[in-house]
């Protein structure tokens, strides 16, 4: 269901508050590994918000814990790209990716811009 948001990053949030909820929960089900649900919250957070990094970088979190690798690089991938152009400043994303740890923070550190 992404597929039309693999694009670059010029997409305008249609329901920022809505993508946020979905973030959120994302983040909480990945704290808990529950990936599966992670990668699913970070989805639906994606559809309301196709220009967040932070869901970008959580959903391939989720996708290289669940052992799909390719699609975790083009996540990271479709992150990076819009972490240029993010107002969150490299901080306050690093405090919001926190969670992530381990290869897989190896593997998202090597993507960033």
């Amino acid at each position: 269901p992404l597929a039309p948001l693999r694009r670059p990053p010029q997409e305008q949030p249609t329901n920022p508050q809505l993508a946020r909820s979905h973030l959120h929960q994302a983040i909480q089900a990945y704290r808990q590994g529950r990936f599966p649900q992670a990668a699913q919250a970070a989805e639906q957070a994606l559809l309301h918000d196709p220009s967040d990094p932070v869901a970008w970088y959580y959903l391939g979190a989720a996708h290289w814990m669940l052992g799909q690798r390719d699609r975790a690089a083009d996540d990271f991938r479709q992150a990076s790209s819009r972490e240029q152009s993010t107002r969150l400043s490299y901080r306050e994303l690093n405090n919001l990716l926190s969670p992530i740890q381990g290869p897989v923070r190896n593997a998202l550190e090597a993507a960033r811009p």
